[in-house]
């Protein structure tokens, strides 16, 4: 970050009525989707928007689209606002109805934009169709972030066009990031297409086979041309029955024909089966369930189309496409293909293909186990089944991670640049750096070459804490929850806060009147060491970050140099209970006050009572009882975390009353035992600890206040974090029942030779843990949990990586099997 004279002259305007707009962008969260015409556009749009609903419940989510198209039906059933607008689609040939469609874009871009000043939204996401092009216009002139939803394996139109200037663009396919369309893009993903949870979630039942007169002793071939059907592949099916007949034994079918086919399939299936009984069939217009279908067939004959891909592959089931040919821009056909090529599907062109053709492809499949199997495998490879949950995760972090703040730091005076460039730094007087960034950032050489200071991140901010009175909450573990603790008791003061989680309002910090500061400081890379505090918190002190400290001796002496650098006027705020503060409290030289959990600390929490997600105790200082303490937060870490907070506003003259009510509204700190829903009894819980301290803590919590079996998903965090601390780590996890150990998660670090996520499973399952699987693969951890998870069982992922996605991806399963 570089920050020029302009900049502190722009921030130095800024008055309270900025930073109020500011505040209001942190908590208020609206989300405008449009893409329609087809079902291929408008389901997409309403799997991303239900997904942002279920990850977070305070997102405002409005739909815009046609007036008279299918998405002014298909949306409002769903349950969302929706807005209409003009639209038309341009003829391919030049004739006088273009001035009548360009009458109606220029009267659908009007509306868009009058609708993005009235619903200012803090991103709009396109899913394609003619619609998505003006309403994705309009969010550009009103310089409100765009996002876009690719569904095929060539770029629609409108997609193609608006793609240069989204923040971030999500493709279904990897080879359509091969293609020209999407070359200027800032950010992309291949994300796979969102399909209903359901989709690729309902089991394999006999019921299902019994419900639609099947047997499940037979393989079950679904032939669908869509919701609307397909000429083409009845008449093709139909053709093939008395070829297939002879296979009555071992094959069945499900047809899906399309209303309006129906009768004329039904009598065909009728007169060829006439004297064939016994071939099991169950013709339908429409399966209002298809899951039902998918949950029980063994090969699909079908279109190409962007969903049925997606589903097909999401569900793991060999396909035989014949895809519409006349599609524009040959859309079906390139999407078969890029199955096809990796061993998933076979492709038959329409109107190029023998009825026989297709009998030998059907047997040949089904009735070669290898073959199948293999299909299977390459299905399910190719399948994203979470690509709906994905999305809706990518889109908040751009709003979390600053993106969508883009017009509040506008507002207060900033010039923001994407990617790195050395022109970027020019008008700078100091470069602002974080210890991620390598020392060939040619924006960090070029400030060395022209001798502009550099500084990291650390010194910054402390910087900033000297204009303040400023609390400073460290330590190895705890500390996010801790500041957040803090800032809440502290409230009154109306504070400027920076803490490294997010807390449940979607913000990381925010700006006070008041003359208090609450930082987190991390220890990290040395950080601490740069930090001048009037109040110094220190939670803990355990290994960690061994690729920087030499020992956990090292560590306890660089919070001892942070401690002692407390004014004479200040204190610092010590944990009695952590054995490694214990040894140097006697060489602290600067007033303190220590806290622990029934200990003879100065302040002290006695009669604890944890149940369920909540936590009660009583506070005594120096003797002196001060009151009862209820908090929304189950585990004696927590209620150590808030021994601190309690500590500080008492040495802040904050009164007992106050701080008890504070704490007992503190809604806490995403990733922090944050529960995220239960179903069928099954709590399931998501938690950031990555280091042996922090797995136990929560593992503890767990256990006291959930009396159920433990089911926990670790996923290591870095190489020499698993290396340094692996003794550690093997004796971490003895209070969950039940251990799945996934892939290291790198964190851009190389990999370590002999250091490996498997090793670490053999070595905890050699330190007596009776349960510990190893599932390398994030993605295979959710079909796992579902298999060995019962009701009255609470499961917790815990790791810094991106291992949360599979406690969501498990809760959306859950809901979608009951």
């Amino acid at each position: 970050m570089a920050i020029s004279k302009r900049y502190d002259t722009a921030l130095a305007e800024t008055d309270s009525r900025d930073v109020a707009s500011a505040q209001q962008i942190e908590t208020h969260k609206k989300v405008v989707v449009s893409g329609g015409g087809t079902g291929g556009h408008i389901y997409p749009a309403i799997g991303i928007a239900q997904a942002l609903q279920r990850m977070d419940t305070t997102v405002d989510i409005v739909f815009i689209g046609g007036a008279d198209r299918l998405e002014a039906t298909l949306v409002p059933q769903h349950g969302f606002r929706f807005l209409p607008i003009s639209v038309a689609g341009f003829p391919r040939h030049l004739t006088l109805q273009w001035f009548r469609v360009i009458w109606k874009v220029l009267r659908g871009l009007t509306q868009s934009l009058r609708y993005m000043k009235e619903l200012k939204p803090d991103v709009v996401i396109g899913t394609g169709g003619y619609v998505s092009g003006p309403v994705l216009l309009a969010a550009l002139l009103r310089k409100i972030p765009i996002a876009i939803q690719e569904q095929n394996a060539s770029a629609g139109l409108t997609n193609g066009i608006l793609a240069r200037w989204a923040k971030a663009v999500y493709l279904a396919m990897e080879s359509t990031r091969e293609g020209n369309a999407f070359r200027h893009a800032m950010h992309i993903e291949v994300t796979g297409n969102p399909i209903r949870p359901a989709i690729a979630a309902f089991p394999r039942h006999e019921e299902t086979y019994r419900k639609f007169g099947l047997s499940p002793d037979r393989k079950t071939i679904f032939v669908m041309g869509g919701s609307q059907g397909a000429r083409a592949i009845n008449e093709a099916v139909v053709a093939a029955l008395p070829h297939l007949v002879g296979f009555a034994d071992q094959i069945q079918i499900v047809h899906q024909t399309g209303a309006v086919e129906m009768e004329a399939v039904r009598t065909e299936y009728e007169r060829v089966l006439e004297s064939h009984k016994e071939f099991v069939h169950c013709v339908r217009p429409f399966f209002d369930a298809v899951e039902e279908i998918y949950s029980i067939t063994d090969i699909m004959v079908c279109r190409a189309g962007g969903m049925t891909v997606a589903e097909v592959t999401a569900c793991g089931i060999p396909a035989i496409f014949i895809p519409l040919p006349s599609q524009t821009g040959n859309d079906q056909v390139l999407n078969a293909h890029s199955v096809a090529e990796k061993g998933a599907a076979v492709v038959l062109e329409q109107g190029k293909f023998r009825v026989e053709m297709l009998v030998e492809t059907l047997t040949n499949i089904l009735l070669n186990q290898s073959t199948h199997e293999q299909m299977v495998a390459a299905s399910r490879a190719l399948g994203k089944p979470h690509a709906s949950d994905d999305i809706a995760k990518s889109i908040l972090s751009l709003r979390y991670s600053g993106v969508i703040y883009d017009r509040a730091l506008t507002r207060a005076g900033a010039t923001i640049y994407y990617g790195h460039a050395a022109s970027h730094i020019n008008g700078a007087d100091v470069i602002v750096i974080s210890p991620a960034i390598p020392a060939d950032n040619p924006e960090l050489l070029a400030a060395e070459t022209q001798k502009i200071p550099i500084v990291r991140g650390a010194e910054m901010l402390n910087e900033i804490t000297r204009m303040r009175y400023s609390v400073a909450v460290s330590g190895t573990h705890g500390k996010t929850t801790t500041t957040a603790m803090t800032a809440t008791v502290l409230s009154s003061l109306d504070p400027t806060v920076v803490v490294g989680g997010k807390l449940m309002n979607g913000s990381h910090a925010r700006s006070g009147e008041g003359d208090v500061m609450v930082i987190e400081a991390d220890e990290a890379y040395g950080s601490i060491e740069m930090f001048y505090p009037t109040v110094a918190v220190v939670t803990s002190v355990d290994a960690d970050h061994l690729d920087y400290y030499n020992s956990v001796d090292e560590i306890g002496e660089t919070f001892l140099k942070f401690i002692n650098k407390v004014p004479f006027y200040g204190a610092a705020v010590l944990c009695l209970d952590a054995e490694n503060i214990q040894k140097f409290i006697p060489r602290v030289k600067k007033r303190y006050i220590t806290y622990g959990l029934e200990t003879g600390a100065d302040l002290v929490a006695e009669g604890i009572t944890v149940e369920g997600p909540t936590s009660r105790y009583r506070v005594r200082k120096n003797g002196h009882l001060h009151g009862e303490v209820h908090l929304k937060m189950p585990g004696r870490h927590n209620i150590s975390n808030s021994l601190a907070a309690i500590a500080v506003g008492l040495e802040l003259d904050i009164p007992f009353d106050r701080i008890r009510e504070s704490l007992e509204s503190f809604q806490g700190v995403h990733r922090r035992f944050e529960i995220l829903g239960e179903v069928n009894n099954i709590i399931v819980v998501d938690d950031y600890a990555h280091n042996p301290a922090k797995l136990k803590a929560a593992l503890s919590g767990a256990r006291d206040g959930y009396k159920r079996r433990i089911v926990a998903v670790f996923q290591p965090h870095r190489y020499q974090r698993v290396r340094d601390l692996a003794d550690e780590f093997s004796r971490s996890f003895y209070q969950a029942d039940v251990l799945i150990v996934t892939s290291i998660y790198s964190a851009g670090e190389a990999p370590i030779e002999n250091v490996t996520a498997e090793k670490l499973a053999q070595s905890i399952q050699a330190h007596g843990h009776r349960h510990v699987l190893y599932v390398p693969d994030t993605d295979e951890v959710t079909d796992v949990l579902m298999k060995i998870t019962q009701p009255e069982d609470i499961v917790i992922t815990l790791g810094a990586g991106d291992i949360s996605k599979v406690g969501r991806e498990f809760l959306s399963r859950l809901q979608a099997v009951n």
